[in-house]
């Protein structure tokens, strides 16, 4: 009975794959016909191409951090290719440093910690050009983190895995990745057992890393959001937080309070200062999906707006809805962030039934307000589905002239770095 159980899976699994190839094909070639694997527009150029060696991939993660320090030198992940979806489990992560003067690139760190969509959380310490923090694990510790001076070598580990890190480096939030790998496992790390995780618990939240003494405490609980105005679909759920991140200035931080239970899926959108006080629903219209700060006091992102309708909304901390952003031309969901002069949104959308994800540029400020750019199209293979997905999750340079995306336009994982040209700012 098991094996015929088994033959019956495998043949949906070839039923439904063979089905998907069809209707990809159909879409792309004869109603959108789409020949080429990427097309960019008029200004913009790539400008590092990816290793082509057999078998390595690359890529950044997240679109809300930059990869660029203030010289122009670039961090990322380089790793064996694989199709397996839970990436640290199979193999080290490669920390990849691209000096912007000497061209070169060389391998300055290894983690163990990471997964397809936020990597390492890899970044940047503190707008310094030399140091760098990433997530990591250690047999028997368990998850910490690491700083790395890349000029001396010196290294400093912190006792804690970050999320977010403050743009002065002095400290971090963090939430727990086992309740992730158990509830969100796209963005979770699976080093070690979490089959005995109590998902139900709700003694877990957020908390507050000190970088400086390596001291780390709680500042939000599951059970501390579940009694802030609740509503009815709570009961019997499991909760999880997800997407912290911190204000620009340091003084407040938005995250995500998802829900899951007998009425469905749900999220919020709420803020709060960096201690935890000070909490504020932004939005519970049920659906909130990818959001980005736009200055200190406002965040863009798409949910579902009180017109009932999903868009790209702009919200005032501690007010609420303020308008929608680009109502008739952004209607499916990406990954925002503002540019450094505050002046375009830049985001992409999923692959569509043409596997082809579209890379935008919104103005967001001056006479042209409201005009879009389509930057590029890129084709992600039919392989890359589920935990091993490829979002292009488009992130800044810190001069805002150049944007880099993961893509695997040409088969497989991998970074592309792009300079936009004044003829594509000029459009605006």
């Amino acid at each position: 009975m098991i094996e015929f159980i088994k033959k019956k899976i495998k043949s949906i699994e070839f039923i439904s794959d063979f089905y998907r190839t069809i209707r990809y094909a159909c879409f792309r070639y004869f109603i959108r016909r789409k020949f080429q694997d990427y097309y960019t527009s008029l200004g913009i150029r790539e400008v590092i191409l990816p290793n082509k060696k057999e078998g390595i991939s690359s890529f950044f993660g997240y679109y809300n951090i930059s990869p660029w320090n203030l010289q122009g030198d670039i961090i990322f992940g380089e790793s064996v290719a694989s199709v397996e979806p839970r990436g640290s489990l199979c193999y080290d992560l490669n920390i990849k440093l691209y000096n912007s003067k000497s061209g070169r690139i060389e391998t300055v760190a290894k983690t163990r910690a990471w997964n397809w969509q936020q990597g390492a959380m890899l970044q940047w310490l503190g707008g310094a050009n030399n140091k760098i923090i990433f997530n990591d694990y250690e047999s028997g510790k368990g998850y910490r983190s690491r700083i790395i001076n890349l000029q001396t070598n010196e290294e400093e580990t912190i006792d804690f895995p970050i999320y977010s890190v403050s743009s002065d480096g002095r400290f971090a939030l963090t939430l727990s990745f086992e309740r992730l790998a158990v509830m969100r496992p796209d963005y979770g790390y699976f080093n070690h057992d979490i089959e005995s995780f109590n998902f139900l618990s709700l003694s877990d939240g957020i908390s507050r890393i000190d970088l400086s003494t390596n001291r780390c405490h709680q500042i939000i609980s599951l059970k501390e959001l579940t009694n802030f105005m609740p509503c009815e679909s709570m009961t019997g759920a499991t909760h999880k937080v997800n997407h912290v991140d911190i204000s620009p200035n340091g003084k407040r931080a938005m995250f995500l309070h998802r829900w899951i239970g007998p009425k469905g899926r749900f999220t919020r959108l709420m803020t709060c200062n960096v201690d935890g006080s000070g909490l504020y629903l932004l939005c519970d219209t049920g659906m909130v999906s990818h959001c980005c700060w736009e200055g200190n006091e406002r965040i863009i992102g798409f949910c579902k707006s009180i017109t009932g309708l999903d868009h790209y909304v702009r919200f005032e901390d501690k007010k609420g809805e303020l308008e929608i952003v680009a109502q008739e031309l952004l209607t499916s969901d990406g990954h925002p962030s503002v540019s450094p002069d505050g002046k375009w949104m830049l985001t992409d959308t999923y692959p569509g039934l043409d596997r082809m994800s579209g890379l935008y540029l919104l103005c967001l400020k001056g006479n042209k307000k409201g005009r879009l750019i389509r930057l590029g199209e890129f084709y992600q293979p039919l392989k890359f589905v589920g935990e091993n997905r490829v979002d292009l999750h488009p992130k800044w340079s810190k001069d805002g002239r150049f944007v880099g995306i993961d893509s695997a336009h040409t088969g497989k994982r991998g970074f592309h770095v792009y300079h936009l040209e004044e003829e594509v700012f000029d459009e605006a």
